[in-house]
This record gives C-alpha cells, sequence and structure tokens, in this order.
C-alpha cells in the first residue's frame, strides 16, 4: 500500500485503514486533498480517490494526494487622474521571496503580507493581506499614486502694450513610468497667439512635456496652464506698462487759470481712463474735451462715469459727444474715471484732451 504525493514521494504521516476484508482507504494528514486512487496489482475496482475495493489475494494499491495549495495573483497599477495605469516588473515581498509584477504565486492556505517597494514621484498604501484558499487564485492590486508637477514661465513679464512675451509650461514628475498628459494654456481676454496652445504626449522621469507660445499681450492679466487628466493647474502673469497720458493747461488773462491732466492704464477689463482737473476760481460749464480713439473694428466706448471733488462742488457731469461738460465748479480738484473699451491696440489709446468755459 503506497500513499504519495503527485511527484511519487512517500508522504509524510500517511498511512491507509482497512474496512472490512475489501475495501482500503487512505488516511491522511490534515489538509491533504485526494487526487486518485489505482489498483496497480491484483482484482478489483476504484471507487474514488480515497477509496478501493479489491478481491482477498496478492493486492497493490497505490494512493495520491496533494497537499493543499491555492495562488495569490500580484499586479501594481499606477492611479493617474481617473486612470489606472498597468505596471511592469514592480518589485514586491511575498513569503520571503522578491518578485515583479505581474506574477501568480502558489502558497499553502493562508493570510499572506505583500510588502511593496517605493517608486520614485508615487505614494502607495499598503495592502491588506492576500487570503489564499485551497485549490482557488485571488488577487492583490499594489496602487501607486502618481505625483506631478505643472509649472507656467512668463518671460518677459513686463512689457510694454501688446508686445510679445514667451509662455513655457512645463509637466514634470520622478515617476519612471511613461504618463499619458494633454498640456494646454489658457489665455485671457486681450492675449492672443498663432501658436497651438495644447499639446498631447508622454511624460516621465527625466522626459518632460513642454508647451512654449509666444503670445500677444494687451492688457496685465493671467494665463493658465492645464495639465490634463489630472485637471492640474497653475498661472502665469505678465503685466503692461500703462499707455501714458497728456495734459492741457489753460490760463485766462486777468481771469481764471485750470489744467486737465489725462492718464490711461491698461486693466483686466478694458482702460481705465482718469481726467483731473484743477481750477482756481469758480467756473460755469466748463468743458472737459475727451475724444474717443478711432479706427477700430468696434467704435470705443466710454463706461459711466465717476467724479470726486470739493465737497460743496454738488458737480454732475454730462456727456456731449467727445465733451464732458460741469455745469459749475468751484475751486480745487476734481477726479473724475470710467472705463474705456475698445479693440484698438494701447499705443493708439491717448488722444489729447482740450479745455474750455
Amino acid at each position: 500500500m503506497d500513499v504519495v504525493d503527485p511527484q511519487g514521494r512517500p508522504i509524510p504521516g500517511a498511512s491507509y485503514s482497512l474496512v472490512g476484508d475489501a475495501v482500503v482507504r487512505p488516511e491522511l494528514p490534515a489538509g491533504y486533498v485526494p487526487v486518485s486512487g489505482t489498483l496497480l496489482e491484483g482484482t478489483g475496482n476504484v471507487v474514488s480517490p480515497s477509496e478501493v475495493r479489491y478481491q482477498p489475494g496478492s493486492n497493490r494499491i497505490r494512493f495520491v494526494a496533494r497537499p493543499p495549495q491555492g495562488q495569490l495573483a500580484v499586479d501594481a497599477v499606477a492611479l493617474y487622474g481617473d486612470q489606472r495605469i498597468p505596471l511592469t516588473g514592480v518589485p514586491f515581498t511575498i513569503d520571503g521571496r522578491t518578485l515583479t509584477t505581474p506574477t501568480t504565486v502558489p502558497l499553502a492556505p493562508g493570510d499572506y503580507p505583500v510588502a511593496p517597494t517605493t517608486i520614485p514621484g508615487s505614494t502607495f498604501t499598503r495592502p491588506l493581506p492576500g487570503r489564499v484558499a485551497d485549490g482557488g487564485t485571488n488577487r492583490v492590486t499594489i496602487e501607486y499614486r502618481v505625483q506631478t508637477e505643472v509649472t507656467l514661465v512668463t518671460s518677459p513679464d513686463i512689457l510694454n502694450a501688446c508686445d510679445v512675451t514667451q509662455l513655457t509650461a512645463t509637466a514634470k514628475t520622478d515617476f519612471p513610468y511613461r504618463l499619458p498628459a494633454r498640456l494646454k494654456l489658457n489665455l485671457p481676454a486681450g492675449w492672443t497667439s498663432d501658436y497651438p496652445l495644447e499639446v498631447p504626449g508622454e511624460f516621465s522621469q527625466g522626459q518632460p512635456l513642454n508647451l512654449k507660445a509666444p503670445v500677444r499681450v494687451c492688457r496685465s492679466d493671467t494665463a493658465e496652464a492645464v495639465l490634463d487628466p489630472i485637471d492640474l493647474r497653475t498661472t502665469g502673469q505678465a503685466r503692461v506698462r500703462n499707455p501714458g497720458g497728456a495734459n492741457v493747461t489753460r490760463n485766462v488773462q486777468g481771469g481764471a487759470r485750470a489744467s486737465l491732466q489725462k492718464s490711461v492704464e491698461a486693466t483686466a477689463q478694458g482702460y481705465l481712463v482718469t481726467l483731473v482737473l484743477s481750477v482756481d476760481s469758480t467756473l460755469e460749464n466748463v468743458r472737459l474735451l475727451d475724444p474717443l480713439p478711432t479706427g477700430g473694428a468696434q467704435p470705443a466706448v466710454r463706461g459711466a462715469l465717476q467724479v470726486q471733488g470739493p465737497s460743496l462742488a454738488n458737480v454732475t457731469p454730462r456727456v456731449d459727444g467727445d465733451g464732458i461738460i460741469l455745469t459749475r465748479v468751484i475751486p480745487g480738484t476734481y477726479t473724475l474715471t470710467y472705463t474705456l473699451f475698445t479693440d484698438q491696440p494701447a499705443d493708439r489709446i491717448v488722444t489729447a484732451p482740450g479745455l474750455s468755459w
């Protein structure tokens, strides 16, 4: 009577039992699973892998059993946006052995901790132990959360109105596996470029993804670089020097003296026009000549007027064509502001003021 494993080796601690004088069954160590029963010599029949019936006489019987065994499949993925990217060749340790993903490990039933290794440019959470059941295959997935960065350089960042600056967006990571990405630029109103504002590609450790575009900047504002599919964003600012200004002074012999200073500053919404009137006498029907710029595709538009002046003046401005009329002013300084909306370039915004009463 033999009780052996699938390789034909005797199973330690195994024996057999006789039931009556015609049936034999194997007695196996705990966990062993019967595989087959064979009547090598003699007469009888095999009832099951764990029972053989025989006729009395010279008989030789062999039972084969296997130790309990299951499998644990171990793989690794990179968590990148909403994507799960399979990773190959990532080392890990299990049951005292170091293996690489993906692999399937034969193991005796039980719980087996899986110890991941560190990958630059990522973090991981140690997975729960893998549970192995006899004859089954379970899975453990090591998840690496990728760390990336995006930068945006604006050079130069201070320039004259409607000059060109260079925007350079860069996606970087220390992660050694290639990551698919799309890098793009979002430009504010008043910034234009004839170059592509997005680029698809891949990046990894030592291989950044770059997007460069010359951009014409007509007003101070902020651009944005976006890295998809993770929607990582950063900004870069450029400031436009003020377009400038003009002034006029009127001095009437034997009468009043007044001066008008005009300045224009680029803003995100348009251009802020400031008129500063200084007078040394009480005047009636003062007319501030402030022509709007011409020549654009759309007519220039003057926004609502805001006025600050002496508390006793009670000034209410009235717009009449290119003129702004103040019905009555007393000595002091008056500041009028409004937003100018125009598609004209900044170097054509400033028009010469005039002053009369």
